[in-house]
């Protein structure tokens, strides 16, 4: 079951709220979702597609960073990484050697890109758990 993050926080909020300036006390508060209206994956992915649509990130120059209109679910962090070397980290190991025949030209393309599928990794590693609670 998902608890979606804002519920927990409004709730920490008001909870704070409620006891500021007052004597501790061992109150303890729940937050739960119910079954009855549950928030389905499918139904998280299409408010994600579309509110990226209507909110795009832009980089520094103010240009939007261009989104797909779909988005791949992964289910564990092995097919996970099975698709990152795929997509990724082999086009990018082939980028690599083409790189060196032409003398390094697009160096600073590469690194960059590597940087950032390391950074894709560890932060896949960081929030594993948040994410892919079957996989701990």
């Amino acid at each position: 079951m998902q608890i979606p993050a804002d519920m927990v926080i409004n709730v920490m909020i008001t909870a704070m709220g409620a006891h500021i300036n007052k004597p501790v006390s061992m109150t303890i508060y729940h937050v739960g979702s119910s079954m009855s209206n549950p928030l389905k994956i499918s139904t998280f992915k299409n408010c994600v597609i579309e509110y990226f649509a209507k909110h795009p990130l832009k980089i520094q120059q103010g240009n939007p960073i261009r989104t797909s209109k779909t988005i791949t679910l992964l289910s564990s962090m092995s097919i996970f990484n099975r698709y990152m070397v795929i997509r990724y980290v082999i086009p990018l190991k082939v980028f690599k050697y083409v790189n060196i025949v032409l003398g390094r030209a697009f160096n600073a393309w590469y690194l960059d890109a590597e940087r950032k599928i390391n950074i894709i990794f560890r932060l896949a590693s960081l929030y594993k758990p948040y994410v892919l609670i079957n996989t701990m």
